[in-house]
This record gives structure tokens, sequence and C-alpha cells, in this order.
């Protein structure tokens, strides 16, 4: 019962916050635009917009075409990190025990991995083409 009550509530947070990487800005504040996007550059001067999904906090990098290339996804909490391994060992290729590949339309591939800042005690899923 707990794992179902935990997959209705954020079965619709992970359907609607998509790790869009291959579009530009525009693109993705348009496909999100029921969220709010900040603006910023990295210290080595790489602009990225960020979004609160509530869940997770969502960061697309743009390369110098202005094409995201890599998105990564900061969980809110333990429990949300648990639950999008469990939601993507369900959905994509599990490819070891920290990686998934998510087959796209158009001969894509996602490559989906869950990374761990101990600097900062912090679990990240990178997502990249």
């Amino acid at each position: 019962m707990k794992k179902l009550f935990l997959a209705l509530l954020f079965l619709p947070m992970l359907s609607s916050g998509q790790a869009m990487v291959g579009f530009d800005r525009q693109h993705i504040e348009n496909e999100l635009s029921q969220k709010t996007f900040v603006a910023d550059r990295t210290k080595g001067g790489k602009k990225y917009i960020k979004a609160d999904f509530g869940y997770a906090v969502f960061y697309y990098y743009f390369n110098s075409d202005g094409i995201s290339d890599v998105c990564c996804a900061v969980p809110a909490s333990q429990r949300a990190v648990n639950t999008m391994v469990e939601w993507y060992n369900k959905d994509y290729v599990i490819t070891g025990k920290k990686s998934w590949n998510a087959y796209l339309s158009g001969d894509a591939i996602m490559h989906i991995t869950l990374n761990y800042d101990a600097e900062t005690d912090t679990y990240y899923f990178q997502y990249e083409l």
C-alpha cells in the first residue's frame, strides 16, 4: 500500500518533468510552460536554465549553439531519489546499478546516470544523448 501511495504521489510529477536534451531554450520553456525558469551561467561560463518541479530541480545546460546537451535533476529528498530509480527501472533499459538507457523516437538514445556528490551529500540524475 505504501509503494502504491508513493507511486501515485510522484508519477504525475515524473511524467511532467522531462529531461529535455537536444532542444533550444525556447522549446524547453514552451513545452514546460507551467514552470518558471531561471537563467544563469556556471563558473566556467556555460549557460543554463533551471526549474523546480517540486520533487526535483531540473537544470538544462546549453552548448555554444544554444542546444541543451546535458540535463541534470537534483531530487528534493531521498524518497524522490528512490522513487525516480524505481520508475526508471520499470520504464527504461537498465545498463548498470545506477544507469539506464531510454530509447526515444528518431533513433535517439538518452543515457541516464545517477551520481552522488560527496561534497554536498547530494544525489543527481544526469541525462545525455
